[in-house]
C-alpha cells in the first residue's frame, strides 16, 4: 500500500492540511465556549443546549444525504458496477495509475463489467490479478 502523500496531488493534500486545521480550531474553540457558558448557565442547561442542537444539524445532514442518495443522478449506477468498476481505486490506484502486479486497469471498457466476477471483499490483504478479476 503507498502511503497516502504518494497518492494524492499538492493541491488535495494542501486542501486536507486546512480542514485538519479547521477541525481542530473548532474542537479548541469548542473548550473556551464551554467554559464560558458553564459559568453563566448551568451544566445541564447547558449539555442539553449542546445535544439539542447536535440532534437538529445531525437530522439536517441525515436528510441531505437521503435526498442525494436518491437523486436521479446517483441512480445511473449500480452498487455492482462500482465496486467492479473502481476496484484498482481501492487498491491505490485510479487517474490512469494501474496497481502494482497487473496490466490492465479495471475501469477498461473491453470487457463489460456484468460478465466480471465480483472483487474479493478483503480489499487490504490478497489484491486481485487481472484474471481474478475478468479482465483477461
Amino acid at each position: 500500500m503507498l502511503p497516502l502523500v504518494a497518492v494524492l496531488p499538492a493541491a488535495d493534500r494542501r486542501l486536507a492540511g486546512v480542514g485538519v486545521l479547521v477541525v481542530v480550531t473548532l474542537w479548541a474553540g469548542n473548550f473556551v465556549v464551554s467554559k464560558a457558558a458553564i459559568a453563566s448557565v448551568p451544566p445541564i442547561s447547558y449539555s442539553a443546549l449542546r445535544f439539542s442542537l447536535a440532534s437538529v444539524i445531525l437530522i439536517g445532514v441525515l436528510r441531505w444525504r437521503e435526498a442525494c442518495v436518491h437523486h436521479p443522478a446517483a441512480q445511473r449506477r449500480s452498487h455492482e458496477e462500482l465496486m467492479k468498476l473502481y476496484y484498482d481505486y481501492s487498491q491505490g490506484g485510479g487517474n490512469g495509475r494501474i496497481p502494482e502486479g497487473r496490466a490492465i486497469s479495471s475501469f477498461t471498457p473491453d470487457v463489460d463489467w456484468r460478465t466480471r466476477p465480483w472483487p474479493s471483499k478483503d480489499k487490504w490483504g490478497h489484491a486481485a490479478s487481472d484474471a481474478e478479476l475478468g479482465l483477461v
